[in-house]
C-alpha cells in the first residue's frame, strides 16, 4: 500500500533574505507491525538555503588619491536547474517471498561536473528491503543493493571551467515481487523516480 502525510514547519530567519531554497529529505523512518496494522514514523529533515544581495561602496579614482589595484574573485551562481530520472534495478533471490515488511532508498550524489549546457551528476541509490520468507518457518530477510544512476541536467549557461554542486533525494519508491513456486525463486522489481537539483556557479574576476 502507499500513502502519503502532509505536514508543515517554520525556520526562522535572523536575518532578511532575498532568495530562499527549501530541500526535503528522509533521514530514518521506523516501521512497527501489528497483525494488520503497519505503523510508520519518518524523520523529516528540512532544509533551507537562504541568499541575499548586498551592495558594497568602493573609491575607484579621483585626484590626490593613492590607489592600489588588484583584481579579487568572486563566485556568481547561474541557477538551479531540477529534473526527475527514473531508475529500475531486478534483483533475484533464490527462495519464495511471502511479502515485503518494509523498504527505503537514500540518494547520494558522488559527483557532479559543469559541460556545455549541462550538468552531469553521478551518485548511487542504496536500496534495502526486510522480507518474509514463505514457508514453515517464515525467516525474515534482510537485501541491500546498490543502484548507481548517472544524469544530465540542462543548464543553458553552464560551461566545462564552472563549479557544479546537485543533490538527489528520492521521490517515490517501489517494489514489485514476482515468484516463481516451481524453481523456488523470486524476483524483486525496485522502481524509484530521483528529484535532481544542481546548481552552477562561475567565477567571476573585478578590478577593485
Amino acid at each position: 500500500c502507499e500513502c502519503g502525510n502532509s505536514f508543515d514547519t517554520k525556520i526562522t530567519l535572523t536575518e532578511k533574505v532575498d532568495k530562499c531554497l527549501v530541500r526535503l529529505s528522509i533521514d530514518k523512518s521506523e516501521v512497527d507491525l501489528s497483525g494488520i496494522n503497519l505503523s510508520v514514523v519518518a524523520y523529516v529533515n528540512v532544509r533551507a538555503k537562504c541568499e541575499r544581495e548586498e551592495t558594497t561602496h568602493a573609491i575607484m579614482g579621483g585626484e590626490d588619491f593613492i590607489i592600489k589595484r588588484k583584481e579579487i574573485e568572486y563566485p556568481k551562481c547561474i541557477g538551479v536547474v531540477e529534473g526527475s530520472l527514473p531508475l529500475s534495478e531486478e534483483i533475484e533471490v533464490d527462495y519464495v517471498v511471502n511479502e515485503i515488511i518494509m523498504q527505503r532508498a537514500n540518494a547520494v550524489v558522488t559527483s557532479s561536473v559543469a559541460g556545455v549546457g549541462v550538468v552531469i551528476v553521478d551518485g548511487v541509490v542504496y536500496f534495502s528491503t526486510i522480507l518474509l520468507q514463505s514457508g514453515e518457518k517464515k525467516d525474515i530477510m534482510v537485501i541491500r543493493k546498490s543502484i548507481p544512476f548517472r544524469f544530465e541536467i540542462e543548464c543553458e549557461e553552464a560551461m566545462p571551467n564552472y563549479l557544479a554542486q546537485a543533490t538527489a533525494f528520492i521521490k517515490t519508491l517501489k517494489t514489485d515481487v514476482s515468484v516463481d513456486e516451481e524453481k523456488k525463486v523470486s524476483l524483486l522489481n525496485v522502481e524509484t523516480v530521483l528529484r535532481v537539483e544542481a546548481e552552477c556557479v562561475s567565477l567571476k574576476t573585478m578590478e577593485t
